[in-house]
């Protein structure tokens, strides 16, 4: 079997080796000397080179007679074969373009004798970039990198969720603004027509309450977005005090299982629809009674005000209480997707409806 008698190695990967190998001997680096050769097993590990190496091989002739001294030889990279079949050369061998971060066994026999083959192992290191702290090191560097641009991303959407719901409070405080005075205005007619009935009673009994509800209307608590069960609430004192002056049955239905406490609407967006049922539609009803029903579908919230009268019918532009329901409603389709609220108002010869719809609006 082939026996190496030396080994020229140069890690730059730039020395001339033909030169060597049209017979200078002045080398740079021996891996192995004929010498050393004689010391080693039959098939000796070679040392860890340096990711750029390039090595000329010299092997023995097994005897001066020996008429062929051709060698067959493939290289293994990794377990895999780096050429399809293998190879012949003469007494010299040059490896390069050798791959970093790659173990290699160099299996090479007499071409004459093909049975007895000599392995070599050597293996060449990885580059830098290829080595494992490296890599730890840029993988730790990406995650920063990811997490810092992902909380920038949602810190900047945040902002920018919080500068709408910022609008949108501000835009419902306008509305608001315009709302209550309309709102007093027919609470003050109602109190100068029981006045005008000679009814002092009742119309200290309707101004005590009133006040009450309009304090209550104006806290904090009750501004911007509120919490439905706070809404309910405010339609029944509202409710109680309209029933001084026109008695009438009221119900309330709110959808089994309906959280009522968590779901958040515009506050006072009921007022002005359950106002219009009681003083365009109750009025001219025989038995009065109203409804406020609470349904849940899928995600979508459903509330109905519902009166057994004919509610006068005025476009949404001319009447001012439902003018305001509707800007509401607009800012919330601003905030949160256009097609997200709706109102209608349905009339027929037994009732009449007036509907919000808030489509995906219930968390499940």
């Amino acid at each position: 079997m082939p026996q190496l008698k030396r080994i020229y190695h140069d890690s730059t990967g730039n020395y001339f080796f033909e030169k060597e190998i049209g017979g200078s001997n002045q080398i740079i680096e021996d891996i192995y000397s004929e010498k050393n050769i004689n010391d080693q097993a039959e098939t000796p590990v070679m040392p860890i080179l340096s990711p750029t190496s390039r090595m000329l091989w010299f092997f023995k002739k097994p005897t001066l007679d020996f008429t062929d001294s051709s060698l067959n030889y493939q290289l293994i990279a990794n377990g895999k074969p780096v050429f399809d079949s293998a190879r012949t050369t003469g007494h010299m061998l040059l490896l390069q373009n050798l791959k970093s971060n790659t173990q290699y066994q160099l299996e090479i026999a007499y071409t004459l004798i093909p049975d007895r083959k000599t392995t070599y192992n050597f293996s060449m290191p990885p580059m830098w970039y290829q080595r494992v702290l490296f890599q730890w090191l840029l993988f730790f560097g990406l995650g920063i990198i990811a997490f810092t641009t992902l909380y920038l991303y949602f810190r900047k959407k945040a902002r920018k969720a919080e500068r709408k719901m910022q609008e949108t409070k501000q835009g419902l405080a306008s509305i608001r603004a315009q709302l209550n005075p309309h709102f007093v205005f027919n609470a003050l007619s109602s109190i100068q027509a029981l006045i005008n009935k000679n009814d002092v009673e009742t119309a200290n009994r309707y101004l005590g309450q009133f006040s009450k509800l309009l304090r209550t209307s104006l806290e904090p608590a009750y501004q911007g977005m509120i919490p439905l069960q706070k809404e309910l609430e405010l339609i029944d004192q509202y409710v109680s005090i309209e029933q001084l002056r026109l008695p009438f049955n009221y119900e309330k239905e709110i959808a089994p299982g309906l959280d009522i406490h968590a779901i958040e609407i515009p506050g006072m967006l009921l007022q002005p629809l359950v106002e219009n049922a009681i003083r365009h539609g109750l009025n001219k009803a025989a038995a009065p009674s109203l409804r406020v029903v609470i349904i849940a579908e899928n995600k979508d919230l459903m509330i109905q005000v519902i009166d057994n009268g004919q509610t006068l019918k005025l476009p949404i532009s001319q009447g001012y209480g439902l003018q305001m329901v509707h800007e509401k409603l607009g800012l919330l389709c601003e905030q949160f997707g256009s097609g997200l609220a709706s109102f209608n108002l349905y009339s027929g010869s037994q009732n009449t409806i007036a509907e919000i719809k808030l489509s995906k609006w219930i968390d499940s």
